[in-house]
């Protein structure tokens, strides 16, 4: 970690304070073991993973507040860029906003990064909502989807994605996803449209016979409930049509 800047400190003896406005560089070739360095472990798949950032940083002990601006950086394989701020203080949990966006993610990855079924520990204790929008998403290795954009809401380490909305099968994709915890299980619900998708797309996807052309629409409204991917796939529950 590097950084150049104005540093201000204030406060008293008893309660010191400290700001800081400037530019800051953090690289590190162990995401994994920064993050348990951190207290927010990650899963040993993070072992080993390089990431850096830079960006315009400014934070105010005294108004338990920090942003960064203008930021870029890089973890695995996928470049992202965006504005984060955070604001702590008093009873009430920490509150993030801003914006992130990604040129490239890996479902698969990103789950190995925070161990599957489980919740982030980094999003553990935090609310707020952030624009996120990924160019190019891989759901699974048969499925692709892109210009990924939705309004990450956060409450205490459950997801929900409002106002999503995506390219998937040639088609337009638009609902809303939500992903939390019951007990020692993740919970998963979906509420989601799939218009104008590729007919031959759609029936290459779910196995069917090379038979159909045109376009078709698609409406699901799903729930699962489990500790594994197993048991979130036996437990899958909805409607469709």
């Amino acid at each position: 970690l590097s950084a150049a800047g104005n540093v201000v400190p204030g406060g008293t003896v008893a309660q010191p304070t400290i700001s800081f406005n400037g530019t800051a560089i953090a690289e590190t070739p162990d995401l994994g073991g920064l993050a348990a360095l951190l207290a927010r472990p990650l899963a040993d798949e993070a072992s080993g993973v390089a990431a850096k950032v830079n960006g315009d940083l400014s934070f105010d002990t005294a108004k338990g507040q920090a942003t960064i601006e203008d930021f870029s950086g890089q973890l695995g394989s996928s470049i992202y860029s965006g504005r984060l701020a955070v604001k702590s203080g008093g009873p009430e949990r920490p509150v993030i906003s801003g914006r992130l966006a990604i040129d490239q993610a890996n479902v698969a990855s990103m789950q190995s990064l925070v161990a599957a079924g489980a919740v982030p520990a980094a999003l553990v204790g935090l609310d707020g909502a952030v624009e996120l929008s990924i160019d190019e998403l891989a759901m699974s290795p048969q499925l692709q989807a892109s210009q990924v954009k939705a309004t990450t809401r956060l409450n205490d380490g459950e997801l929900q994605f409002d106002d999503l909305s995506a390219r998937v099968l040639d088609g337009f994709l638009l609902g809303q996803l939500q992903v939390g915890r019951s007990g020692a299980a993740q919970t998963l619900s979906g509420d989601l449209n799939l218009s104008q998708a590729d007919a031959k797309a759609v029936s290459g996807f779910v196995g069917l016979p090379d038979r159909l052309d045109g376009r078709v629409g698609v409406q699901l409204r799903f729930t699962s409930n489990g500790e594994n991917e197993q048991e979130a796939l036996d437990t899958l529950a909805g409607s469709g049509r």
